[in-house]
């Protein structure tokens, strides 16, 4: 496998993977406001889900509130963070950094999306908290990686 990653370029096949990772606590959060309610999700205002789990009432037990604003908060952390991967792997290409470089931060940072997800749902207290602000901090240095190592093969 090392190898693979070695000779064979996948980073623009994490694009998708990492649009995926943004979404997914969206859909948690979604399937947690359904399954807690009863209700369905407005679908029509499907960003109005933290005003309704903020007004939900009784339906909804303090924890479960927090834990629906928190995948809300992920989802939106991801999506303004998304743009900033798919730029520094598109540089990472065009400047022609090498393949197991590309690849390996590549992967990195979609573990790095995944570990943030799961820390930020999870999250109940200050340490948690603090685990997932440095995970979120290896993640972009992962992708100011791409830009340094993309701007030194182009000097």
């Amino acid at each position: 496998m090392a190898d693979f990653l070695k000779t064979t370029n996948i980073s623009l096949y994490t694009l998708p993977l990492a649009w995926l990772l943004c979404i997914t606590p969206r859909m948690y959060s979604m399937r947690l406001f359904t399954s807690s309610t009863g209700r369905s999700m407005d679908t029509t205002l499907p960003r109005g889900l933290a005003d309704r789990a903020r007004t939900e009432g009784a339906a909804l037990t303090a924890a479960t509130r927090a834990r629906i604003l928190r995948a809300e908060a992920a989802q939106a952390n991801g999506c303004e963070n998304v743009g900033y991967f798919a730029a520094a792997v598109v540089a990472g290409n065009f400047a022609g950094v090498g393949k197991g470089w590309l690849n390996g931060l590549s992967l990195g940072y979609l573990v790095s999306r995944v570990m943030y997800n799961w820390a930020y749902i999870k999250s109940e207290g200050p340490r948690m908290a603090m685990a997932r602000t440095l995970v979120f901090f290896v993640g972009q240095g992962m992708v100011w990686t791409f830009f340094v190592m993309a701007g030194n093969r182009l000097r």
